[in-house]
């Protein structure tokens, strides 16, 4: 029995072998199909992956080439623009001297009141006033008093002067009867010519008291701005003491101060180049105080301006001529000039296409201004139709066919 146990269990023992070898052989088998398969795919990579990458190189250059022509195609072009033109020339405006100025108000006065008493309101710093306004008014009940006083003298003497005119009518009667005598009616007549006088006096007075009571209100004289209180509400103020100081903002100019040498090349109306604080303006020369001082050999020139950008009291730079003609110089129509952001350009035409050109402006006087920069005389410069024009833009000429 023992014998027969051990003889089964061999056979299981070897029937499990052939088991285990069987398996170990077919996962070799399976091992082997797999790389095969890897390296077939390994070999056939490069070319596929080449083939896939030129199409998509292709792809894109075709897109962005029917992108490109798209946009160039889309792109939408500005019109012609209608512009007039003027010749660049020559200047005969001497050369220049930069002198220092300031901003000036023509109208800026410390307000003072005319009659004493204790101020009841002052305007505010920063107020604007027009002309007529209140800049601070005075208490005046002592002044109401006075006028209510003065109208009743006023009734009283209205009175008096009718009761005599009846008087003298009576008496006048009376001596056309022989009862009144003659120097009866000289005395009543007398007295009704002096009542006559007083009720003139005590309207007088009536209107001076009025007149004191208008200036109980200080008024502005010219249009502006209050920039400094010099009283407070409550202060009590004299005859002539500034109350506040009121400056017109509006109406300015700008005080320069030239050495003599330039004074003969000074004219009224003459423009000339401002700057300051970045930002340029054109003025016009006011006057030009023909006497210098003794020390600094300096005389004044004032300039009109308007529209500037400039606060009162800015330091600015003047442009003035201090001789002959400047050889080379150049000059253009006022007119052709744009200020854009501190810049000055013009736009000069070749062959009806726009080209800006940066310039430095000078002196000026009329129509014309003396500039600096890439321009030659002839040079046709645009004066009419340039703030809107692009450079390279096309254009068409004031008055001739496009």
């Amino acid at each position: 029995m023992p014998r027969i146990m051990r003889e089964k269990n061999r056979k299981d023992a070897g029937t499990a072998h052939r088991w285990v070898m069987l398996g170990v052989l077919l996962s070799l088998a399976w091992i082997g199909g797999f790389s095969a398969g890897c390296f077939a795919d390994s070999d056939a990579s490069p070319a596929d992956t080449v083939s896939s990458d030129s199409v998509a190189t292709e792809a894109e250059a075709t897109e962005t080439a029917v992108d490109e022509g798209s946009s160039k195609a889309t792109q939408p072009s500005l019109p012609p623009a209608l512009v007039d033109v003027r010749p660049v020339t020559a200047s005969s405006t001497g050369s220049s001297l930069w002198v220092t100025g300031t901003l000036l108000s023509r109208f800026d006065a410390g307000i003072a009141a005319e009659i004493a008493g204790r101020l009841i309101s002052v305007a505010e710093v920063g107020d604007r006033l027009a002309k007529g306004d209140a800049l601070a008014r005075i208490d005046h009940g002592s002044l109401d008093i006075q006028l209510r006083s003065d109208e009743a003298e006023i009734r009283r003497l209205e009175v008096r002067l009718e009761h005599l005119a009846k008087q003298v009518e009576r008496v006048k009667a009376l001596a056309e009867q022989e009862i009144a005598t003659a120097y009866q009616l000289d005395d009543l007549d007398s007295q009704r010519a002096m009542a006559v006088q007083e009720l003139e006096a005590a309207r007088i007075e009536r209107d001076r008291t009025q007149y004191l009571l208008s200036l109980t209100t200080i008024q502005a004289p010219f249009p502006g701005r209050v920039v400094e209180r010099l009283a407070q509400p409550g202060d009590y103020v004299t005859v002539g003491e500034q109350v506040a100081r009121l400056v017109d903002v509006d109406r300015v100019e700008v005080q320069a101060r030239a050495p003599l040498t330039v004074a003969p090349w000074i004219r009224e109306g003459m423009e000339a180049r401002i700057q300051g604080g970045g930002l340029e303006g054109i003025g016009k020369v006011r006057t030009a105080v023909p006497v210098g001082d003794e020390r600094s050999r300096m005389f004044e020139v004032r300039l009109e301006v308007s529209d500037v950008p400039w606060s009162v009291g800015t330091a600015l730079k003047v442009l003035l001529p201090q001789g002959g003609s400047s050889e080379g110089a150049l000059q253009v129509p006022r007119d052709a000039l744009i200020l854009r952001r501190g810049t000055t350009y013009v736009y000069v035409i070749d062959e009806r296409k726009a080209r800006r050109v940066e310039v430095t402006a000078g002196t000026g006087e009329g129509d014309w201004i003396e500039v600096q920069g890439a321009l030659e005389v002839g040079d046709q410069v645009v004066v009419r139709g340039g703030e809107r024009l692009q450079p390279g833009q096309n254009v068409e000429f004031v008055g001739q066919d496009g």
